[in-house]
This record gives C-alpha cells, structure tokens and sequence, in this order.
C-alpha cells in the first residue's frame, strides 16, 4: 500500500505530496486523516495522510530501504546513529566476539549482553540464521538457528520489523554476510 502525505514542513519545495511505502504489518491502522511520522532528508517529520492507494506514480522502484552495516565497532556506531536519526532502516551484522576500543560507545556490545544503549539508540541482537551462504531461502524455507530454534525468511523478517516498531535497531551476529542475501536489502 502506499499512502500520499503532506509533511509539517514551512518551505515552498515541501508544498506537494510524498509517497510513502506502508509497511503490511500496520496497514490496517493507517488510514485517511492519520498522522503519521516519515523519514525526511535527514530527520523525522510528522505528516498526514491524504489518500491511499495501490500504485504509485512515481517512476522507480520504491521498497522498504534497509541499511546493513557489518560492524558495530564505536567508529560504526556513529555511522548506524546517524542513519538511524535520518530515518533509515538500520541492519548490524557482528562477529560472534566483537572488539571495541570504546565498550561503551559501540552498539557490538548486544552481542554479549543481548542489547546496547548508546545516547539514545537502543540496539537488540536478535537471532541469525547460519545458512551456506549458496543456499537459496524462499518465503516458507525454514531455517536453523543455533541449537534451538528455527524460522522461515517471513519470520526473520518480521522479528527485524518487530525491532523497527519499538524503535530499536536490530544486531545478528552474521560474520559472512549470508544474511545479505537472505534478505536482499
């Protein structure tokens, strides 16, 4: 779905509508006359919805942008706060024992106490799947995590969203990259 929005924002260029993608798992709730909050340059504003439709006009492809950042080192932390105050879609993918000089001031330190809160970012490591990076995972494939657990790509997904909707970002150990293209950011 995507929603037509005109942004709180006093300035001539901003006097037209933006479109934006609404993710499924909240359609339900947007509606004509909502507020909402969207990323905008490089900051949050709020807006209304002023219609809703199926299509879009704009000519290039419009998906949800996520951003992996492989490392969450206090040098990348800074990196992720800023994409994340911008607005983007954060993703860190982390060994399975990270170094920082500032343990502190990096966001790696999920990877041992299950979450990190620099300033006002709040990082969560969630699970990872250790698939061969070769393998191709469609919608319903399951996926071993660890000893314990599985979940399809849909619900990998979700559990990333899940992150986004409590406003943290998400950590998965992931030293190879193979998430990349599980998840085709």
């Amino acid at each position: 779905m995507i929603a037509q929005v005109i942004v709180d924002v006093a300035a001539r260029q901003t006097d037209r509508v933006f479109e934006y993608h609404v993710p499924s798992d909240i359609e339900k709730e947007i509606q004509v006359g909502s507020r909402v909050v969207v990323p905008f340059g490089p900051r949050k504003v709020q807006g209304f919805v002023i219609g809703l439709s199926e299509t879009s006009n704009f000519k290039g492809k419009m998906k949800d942008l996520l951003v992996v950042v492989r490392g969450g080192g206090d040098i990348a932390t800074g990196t992720i706060y800023t994409l994340w105050k911008s607005g983007f879609r954060v993703l860190v993918l982390e060994t399975e024992y990270p170094s920082a000089i500032r343990r502190q001031v990096a966001v790696c330190e999920a990877v041992y106490h299950g979450e990190a809160l620099v300033e006002d970012l709040r990082v969560v490591r969630i699970p990872m799947p250790l698939p061969n990076p070769t393998l191709k995972i469609e919608e319903n494939t399951v996926v071993t995590f660890g000893k314990d657990s599985t979940l399809s790509r849909n619900q990998l997904l979700q559990e990333i969203d899940a992150c986004y909707l409590k406003e943290v970002v998400p950590l998965m150990i992931d030293p190879e990259g193979a998430s990349i293209s599980i998840l085709k950011p």
